[in-house]
């Protein structure tokens, strides 16, 4: 089995990759008006406007895409043998690979000054970005090669998943 650490790093890394993104699509937190500060003003009804919903469903895609390409291509690079993995295996590897995604959102809402985020938002940030990874891992370790047509349909929930966490968010915060 691969480190934990390693497999926590390219956590790490694919969230970068999803920050990256995001600034230079400008499809970020604060360009979405997801503080406190800015969101005041815009009712709920804002949110359920293509306007308001577009960019919640783009952000979700480019977190849940990255977090995907990362673990696939930690599992095709790690993988030492052909022997599957063992259902133990699956949920060390997603979970450190999950924990080591939500740190660095934790890390930038932390350091951000958002503290009212420290509660059930934080944790479920946290608990969001581990079971998605959780689920891809399994996905994934069942056999790398898996078809085109699972990979897209969990890839999809995920983004539904992740867009109404968001939606979630924003109502009751």
């Amino acid at each position: 089995m691969p480190p934990l650490f390693t497999a926590a790093s390219f956590g790490v890394l694919a969230a970068c990759l999803a920050v990256l993104i995001g600034i230079v699509t400008s499809i970020s937190p604060s360009a979405l008006q997801l503080d406190s500060a800015h969101h005041v003003g815009l009712t709920s009804q804002y949110w359920l406007t293509w306007k308001g919903l577009l960019p919640l469903i783009l952000l979700a895609t480019i977190e849940e895409s990255a977090r995907f390409v990362f673990l696939r291509q930690f599992i095709l690079r790690f993988r030492v043998s052909d022997e599957p993995f063992s259902l133990k295996e699956k949920i060390l590897l997603g979970l450190a690979f999950g924990v080591g995604f939500s740190s660095l959102e934790a890390f930038l809402i932390l350091s951000g000054g958002e503290w009212r985020l420290v509660g059930p938002e934080l944790s479920g940030i946290i608990m969001l970005h581990t079971a998605m990874s959780l689920i891809f891992s399994f996905l994934l370790l069942k056999h790398p090669a898996t078809k085109h047509f699972v990979t897209l349909l969990v890839l999809g929930l995920a983004i539904v998943l992740h867009t109404l966490y968001n939606l979630g968010i924003l109502f009751y915060s």
